[in-house]
């Protein structure tokens, strides 16, 4: 697997395209989540450019990672990172964008 500075690079040149771009976050998390390796997941969590990313991309980001919140150190930080990024995209969607990814209970409790 090609080390996460790397992966970005390549991944950053298909941000253009999002069903692309989608489809290669979530192929590279969950390989790295299935494997327990969760110190690369926090590492690609804190080396992700937010200014290369659009609010879609943000948002799938926290999603994908939300079920595994407990194992990732990295991922609050990144979540506070994507609320300061979307007060400029998005400042009248934030609190409706990141409903439910905050936490994984929250994410539960809005299911029932």
């Amino acid at each position: 697997m090609k080390p996460n500075s790397e992966w970005l690079a390549e991944w950053y040149q298909h941000r253009g395209d999002l069903d692309s771009s989608i489809d290669l976050l979530c192929d590279r998390l969950d390989t790295q989540l299935s494997a327990g390796d969760f110190a690369q997941v926090d590492d690609l969590l804190r080396t992700i450019d937010l200014e290369q990313l659009g609010t879609t991309l943000l948002i799938a980001i926290l999603a994908f990672t939300v079920a595994a919140q407990h194992k990732l150190m990295a991922r609050a930080a990144f979540y506070d990172r994507v609320e300061q990024r979307l007060q400029l995209l998005a400042p009248t969607r934030v609190d409706e964008l990141l409903k439910g990814l905050r936490y994984a209970e929250e994410t539960s409790r809005d299911r029932s």
